[in-house]
């Protein structure tokens, strides 16, 4: 009986001080115990943490979910829940693709280039996340050159990934995959650059110090694999991997020295190495942004069967 008390207790402590303290639902952004976005919300406001508290057997499970859930919206002033976003509408400049489609791949290939005209500045509202500028600290930590020379890339900046023109999309629901081509006219970078002697990165005397601005074109192969998940019955799509190959061109390259000089450079000879670099970053700055987004929507919401 006391136990019961104590239960019952509990549940009215919850509920009165989330109304106490706060009426109105707050927005803040959190993520839930399985990794999902969610927002903090009023505990009452959260079917699946009433569920919880009504209980009157917790398991393990439950216990570990009710703390990390109200643990991740501690506020002072207020009591709340992280909750899972509920399913959003579509944006509704994408078209939905349904998989019967005699012309899906085409569809898919419209939703791309309209994707790509958002990724630039991002679209809150709908979960796509802004692309750029992609920021990398530490872009090449070491590329041995001609003459017992190391050079190292630091603090690079990415721009004009979003402008690309797509094509070749193909969607295979067998093979749980995504490819399409892009081509890019410009892909700029800047970073700091520093070339020294092998042991002498750190000196105040570097054989080189400043900075590099470039400017490539690329033509790229977008491999996009994805599994489906269950969440609460449902359906939704969440992407393994992100692969993307480059075929890097120079259009223009200038140095600027720490003392203020420029000039203009050529680094055809180094493009085999720093394309890796560069796929890799993108592959990590693609993988996050599509997997925010469709983390949002289900599996038959973005491709519904008919």
């Amino acid at each position: 009986m006391k136990n019961s008390t104590y239960f019952l207790l509990d549940i009215v402590l919850v509920f009165c001080l989330a109304t106490l303290l706060q009426t109105v639902y707050g927005q803040q952004p959190c993520t839930t115990q399985s990794f999902r976005p969610g927002v903090c919300v009023l505990a009452k406001a959260c079917p699946p943490i009433v569920k919880i508290l009504m209980s009157s057997m917790r398991t393990r499970e439950e216990t570990q979910l009710l703390q990390h859930s109200i643990r991740s919206c501690t506020q002072t002033g207020s009591t709340k829940a992280c909750c899972e976003k509920p399913t959003m509408d579509l944006p509704p400049y994408l078209r939905v693709c349904k998989r019967n489609d005699p012309y899906f791949d085409t569809c898919i290939e419209n939703c791309i280039i309209e994707m790509g005209k958002r990724l630039e500045k991002g679209d809150s509202e709908f979960g796509i996340k802004e692309l750029e500028p992609i920021f990398v600290e530490n872009f090449l930590d070491g590329l041995f050159l001609p003459g017992n020379l190391i050079l190292y890339l630091q603090n690079a900046t990415f721009t004009g990934l979003s402008k690309q023109r797509i094509s070749n999309a193909r969607f295979s629901e067998s093979e749980k995959k995504i490819t399409y081509d892009a081509n890019h006219d410009h892909l700029f970078i800047n970073s700091s650059i520093s070339v020294d002697l092998p042991g002498n990165r750190f000196s105040v005397f570097p054989f080189f110090r400043g900075n590099i601005f470039g400017d490539y074109s690329a033509n790229s192969k977008f491999t996009l694999i994805y599994k489906l998940i269950r969440r609460g019955g449902t359906e939704y799509m969440e992407f393994t991997s992100v692969d993307i190959k480059l075929n890097l061109r120079q259009n223009s390259i200038r140095f600027y020295t720490s003392g203020g000089d420029s000039y203009l450079g050529n680094d055809d000879q180094y493009l085999g190495a720093l394309a890796p670099q560069i796929e890799k970053s993108f592959e990590n700055t693609y993988f996050d942004a599509a997997n925010e987004f469709v983390s949002q929507y289900t599996y038959n919401q973005l491709f519904p069967e008919f």
